[in-house]
């Protein structure tokens, strides 16, 4: 696998490039599997050019992996937050 880490990306006002990708991939994944998700349908998905994928992440492989990083972080911090207001150690459990 590649590195998962985008490359230098500019923000737009509502999603930024970076974010559309990584939301089509999260969707493909869970429509299609990991075998089901192509450079194409991410790039129709996400409503930018192929070669923006290429630009961004290289290839398919390194999209998936920082699709399921994203994933995994914003799952942590859920968990993390619902701890925290947690009262005692029987309600974290």
């Amino acid at each position: 696998m590649g590195d998962a880490t985008p490359r230098a990306h500019s923000d737009d006002s509502t999603l930024s490039t970076v974010d559309r990708i990584i939301h089509a991939t999260l969707a493909l994944i869970g429509e299609h599997g990991f075998g089901g998700v192509t450079m194409s349908l991410v790039a129709e998905v996400a409503g930018v050019a192929r070669q923006t994928l290429y630009n961004h992440y290289g290839d398919i492989d390194s999209i998936v992996a920082a699709a399921i990083d994203q994933h995994n972080r914003e799952s942590l911090d859920l968990l993390n937050a619902a701890l925290q207001v947690a009262e005692s150690p029987a309600d974290k459990i």
